[in-house]
């Protein structure tokens, strides 16, 4: 009895078959690449946004600062521009920024009585506006009881 292995038959793909696989691998991995290069141009483009982003988002910042600071009453000056006379300041003097100023008038310091706007007389020529539209723009106080005190016409 012999005892020697038998070699088993190794069976191999035709070249055809492996010229298939090999060009449908390259064609996979082209794709791949293509896809690859245009992920890193959209990071990139994305990446740049996000920049110019925060660039304008700085400005906005210390456009609101200086606004805040041009709007915050100060001793020297009771309509604004606490800053001194640049107004460019942006932050406190402990390098934190600067919060708006809050309402320092009391209910009790309104005036008790303010002037009464009193309609014009009519006019005497017929105006004809060929049916257009006609504004107006009033400004008017609502009192405790819920009634609009107008006290500014336009």
């Amino acid at each position: 009895m012999d005892l020697t292995p038998i070699p088993t038959p190794v069976t191999l793909s035709s070249p055809v078959n492996l010229e298939k696989r090999i060009n449908n691998l390259e064609t996979k991995l082209g794709s791949l690449e293509t896809t690859m290069s245009q992920l890193t141009q959209g990071l990139s483009q994305t990446n740049s946004q996000l920049s110019q982003l925060a660039q304008g988002q700085a400005s906005l910042q210390t456009t609101l600062q200086a606004f805040i600071q041009a709007m915050t009453p100060s001793p020297n000056n009771p309509n604004g521009s606490a800053s001194g006379s640049n107004g460019n300041d942006s932050s406190s003097s402990n390098g934190s920024p600067v919060s708006p100023p809050s309402s320092k008038i009391s209910p009790q310091e309104l005036p008790l009585s303010l002037p009464e706007i009193t309609t014009l007389n009519p006019a005497d020529q017929n105006l004809n506006f060929g049916g257009g539209i006609c504004t107006a723009d009033l400004e008017a106080l609502i009192l405790p009881d819920g009634t609009n005190y107008v006290y500014m016409a336009a």
